[in-house]
């Protein structure tokens, strides 16, 4: 599979509780794919939904965690782990 098609920055937001046992997985998967198939090249805010209330109201999250491709366009949503890694490169990133 082709690393990533464009040198275009992608910008991730990763909604979670961090105190849950999700929470330290999705990064993880997330880092491990990223660095993967975006060399490096991506930007991962990390959001506790109990720090930062009013982003879950802003938007819209109904599940933990989300993953949100904010760029390049268009918007992307993903719930779960992450530990699909097809589907999260599918879905993504191509």
């Amino acid at each position: 599979m082709k690393n990533n098609y464009n040198n275009e920055k992608y910008l991730f937001q990763l909604f979670i509780n961090k105190n849950s046992i999700l929470a330290s997985r999705s990064i993880k998967n997330c880092r491990i794919i990223f660095d993967k198939y975006l060399n490096k090249n991506y930007e991962l805010d990390i959001i506790d939904i109990y720090e930062h209330p009013e982003k879950i109201t802003k938007e819209q999250i109904i599940a933990i965690p989300t993953l949100i491709k904010k760029s390049p366009l268009p918007e992307v949503r993903l719930t779960g782990d992450l530990s699909d890694t097809e589907k999260v490169v599918n879905e993504l990133i191509y």
